[in-house]
């Protein structure tokens, strides 16, 4: 703590003595300077330009090492605790986005270790004392927003977001965090926000818009642009490559999907082979995918307007329906595989809910939705456990009885669009939440039974899934986060 280093753009990095102010070391360099970063033990310094260029620096020799970099500006610095790599972090070239990397200090190439870059500018990049895990804060148009990843991994975790991260930095002891932002000081704990570094985060980078579970309730697989899939046992983490959401896994564990090479495709993938499929036909983004109980048949719905059924065994497709005008944005399918429900999309679409029939391409009614109920569009849909009820969720959360077309109940939302509801699999209990909470309901009477608030994690839910044996259930959210909820015993 006796010295400091600054760089200006004067094209100099200068060491000072503290106590005295007096200058120890002018280092020169090709153009002006924008980061500067000393390592632990004092003796070296990173060096960050605008021209791109990261310079390693001897403070007691005064030599400088240069790596050109070919990605843009330089913005931020950080050694790694081992003083064998380092990351740098600033603006693509031409572009308003940002790039980061872990780079070898000996030789400039980068690491094999990779790290989410940020939509934004890079601003400020801190490590952990134990170099595992790492923080990146960016800026972009006035926005911007703070992600903490783990070294090596493949996802990130929102910390915050809606302001411009200026500078960011770790405590001693590792698990609190400094922000600055605009003319504010935060401090993280992240032992409350974030899981440690041994543990999977279950994060999306976009969010998470969609999850399913295996037949044997072994397995979760979360969606959103990219799709993972999780061992519940160990927590290991798989990316599945050439997946997005939306997804559905068949009783055999094969994946449906949305294919990341195609935005209009539907994704058969064979999760133990490798072996995959692209079905091609709808015209519009994906907004939902699903599969009869006997794996034969995969259904979709998009932007199109259209309900696409497909033979799974023959690999192509066996029927088009046109079911909404504009965006069809919901989809479940009956557990005996014979019917199917779909919801139209607010303001692009007619916001109505209909009921079909598979085999035939039959429609078999239309639901008369509550107005406040399909303002804004139908943004989930579900069967009972029997397949007498089908649960419909929008501004308002509404109850059907399938075979009459007659609402059983509907409960009015105080705020907000409620973006999932599920029935637990004994058909007691209704599953939901949107903005500001996950509600569990007494799916009869609509009692509330219990209640989790998201304000406080400045997070809103995307997706639900129950596991098979009803125990618990998963919720996705905007952050990225998978969450599991254990239920309490019951009479």
């Amino acid at each position: 703590g006796k010295r400091a280093l600054t760089g200006s753009a004067d094209r100099t990095a200068r060491l000072w003595d503290i106590e005295t102010g007096k200058e120890l070391r002018k280092i020169s360099h090709k153009d002006g300077l924008t980061s500067v970063a000393f390592s632990q033990d004092g003796k070296r310094a990173l060096t960050g330009s605008w021209d791109g260029a990261v310079s390693v620096c001897n403070l007691e020799k005064g030599n400088v090492t240069p790596f050109a970099s070919e990605k843009g500006a330089v913005r931020s610095l950080a050694f790694l605790p081992d003083g064998k790599r380092g990351i740098a972090g600033g603006d693509v070239r031409d572009r308003e986005t940002g790039w980061v990397e872990v780079f070898d200090l000996e030789t400039g190439r980068e690491a094999s270790e990779k790290l989410v870059a940020p939509e934004g500018h890079v601003q400020s990049i801190a490590v952990s004392p134990d170099g595992r895990r790492v923080v990146v804060g960016s800026a972009h148009r006035g926005d911007g927003e703070l992600r903490l990843q783990h070294l090596g991994g493949t996802s990130s975790l929102r910390l915050a977001g809606g302001e411009e991260v200026n500078a960011v930095a770790f405590l001693p002891d590792g698990e609190r965090l400094l922000r600055a932002s605009g003319t504010t000081l935060f401090l993280h704990d992240l032992s409350r926000h974030a899981k440690r570094p041994d543990e999977p985060t279950g994060s999306h980078r976009f969010g998470v818009s969609s999850l399913a579970v295996s037949k044997a309730g072994d397995r979760v697989v979360s969606a959103g642009a990219d799709v993972k899939s999780w061992e519940l046992s160990t927590g290991k983490e798989t990316p599945l490559a050439g997946s997005r959401g939306p997804v559905a896994l068949l009783g055999d564990g094969r994946l449906l999907s949305g294919s990341s090479r195609d935005p209009y495709g539907v994704r058969l993938a064979d999760l133990a082979t490798g072996d995959e499929t692209l079905l091609a036909g709808h015209t519009g983004s994906l907004s939902a995918v699903a599969a009869t109980p006997d794996g034969k048949r995969g259904l979709s719905v998009g932007w199109d307007g259209t309900l696409r059924v497909w033979d799974l065994e023959a690999k192509a497709e066996q029927r088009k329906v046109a079911a909404h005008e504009g965006v069809a944005s919901a989809l479940a399918v009956s557990p005996d595989g014979k019917l199917a429900l779909t919801g139209g999309g607010g303001a692009h679409s007619d916001s109505q809910v209909k009921l079909w029939e598979i085999a035939s391409g039959k429609l078999v009614r239309t639901l008369d939705l509550d107005e406040t109920a399909g303002r804004d569009g139908v943004f989930s849909l579900a069967f009972s456990p029997d397949g007498k009820r089908g649960l419909v969720s929008g501004l308002a959360l509404e109850l059907w009885d399938v075979e009459s077309g007659k609402c059983l109940w509907s409960l009015k939302r105080a705020s907000g669009a409620g973006a999932a509801a599920v029935f637990s699999p004994d058909g007691k209990i209704v599953v939901e939440g949107g903005e500001s909470a996950i509600s569990l309901h007494d799916a009869e009477t609509r009692k509330v039974l219990d209640r989790v608030d998201l304000t406080t994690s400045h997070d809103h839910l995307r997706a639900l899934v129950f596991a098979p044996d009803g125990r618990s259930f998963f919720a996705g959210t905007a952050r990225g986060v998978v969450l599991r909820f254990e239920l309490s015993k019951r009479d």
